[in-house]
């Protein structure tokens, strides 16, 4: 799947908004700035790696490059389905990729600066380490992943 499908993204945006390319991790609304967002593929095979984190499942060789796969459902403790909407993203953390194994790919969305919301007092709880922010609307809340906690998980500096 092409991010070109989505529409054309090099319009200019007003100071309010963010476009972002949203997706699911089973009931987690979840999403990362397209700007990170290289492709979207079809899973595939991966080749183990020794000695590696466990959210991080193995590794793919794509467009000439060694790419790590981070699969979300296991950072998020949440079931492990094989659904046929199952995608991996691959995004840009600085100068490395990623591949993030997610259940659903709902394309690209636009945030407003004003639909933030303070989710200070869920890290207290719960571990939200992941989340960079959290957008909210009528039809809930839209957690925007923190790509420096993913950088960590691979074992990048």
């Amino acid at each position: 799947m092409s991010l070109r499908l989505f529409g054309n993204t090099d319009k200019a945006l007003s100071s309010g908004e963010r476009k972002m390319v949203k997706f699911a991790v089973s009931d987690i609304m979840c999403a990362v700035d397209i700007m990170n967002v290289r492709e979207i593929i079809q899973p595939r095979a991966t080749s183990p790696l020794p000695s590696h984190r466990r959210t991080v499942i193995g590794v793919i060789d794509h467009r000439d490059a060694a790419i790590p796969v981070i699969d979300l459902r296991i950072r998020f403790d949440v079931p492990q389905t094989k659904g046929p909407k199952q995608k991996w993203i691959i995004i840009a953390l600085e100068e490395r990729r990623v591949a993030l194994v997610v259940d659903n790919v709902f394309g690209v969305t636009t945030v407003q600066l004003n639909q933030q919301r303070d989710h200070s007092s869920l890290s207290e709880e719960t571990d939200v380490s992941w989340a960079e922010n959290v957008y909210g609307d009528e039809s809930g809340l839209l957690f925007e992943l923190d790509l420096e906690h993913l950088s960590q998980l691979t074992g990048a500096k």
